[in-house]
């Protein structure tokens, strides 16, 4: 299957966040981009697999916080 190209305006507007935080995070290696030529570009799939993958560990997080230790 195919996967859209997109923008890192088009990442930002749907990660609700700003370019250069986009920008930030792909130099950082943690949102995965490359290069088109001198724009930088994110595959639609890798994109959607971040945000489950970001939503799994919030969850997990607050699951993990909220368990008794003794």
């Amino acid at each position: 299957m195919k996967s859209k190209i997109l923008s890192i305006s088009e990442v930002a507007n749907i990660l609700q966040l700003s370019i250069s935080t986009c920008y930030k995070y792909s130099t950082s290696g943690k949102l995965p981009s490359f290069h088109l030529g001198q724009r930088l570009r994110f595959l639609e799939s890798e994109i959607n697999d971040y945000i489950e993958k970001t939503i799994f560990e919030q969850r997990n997080k607050s699951t993990n916080e909220n368990v008794w230790k003794f």
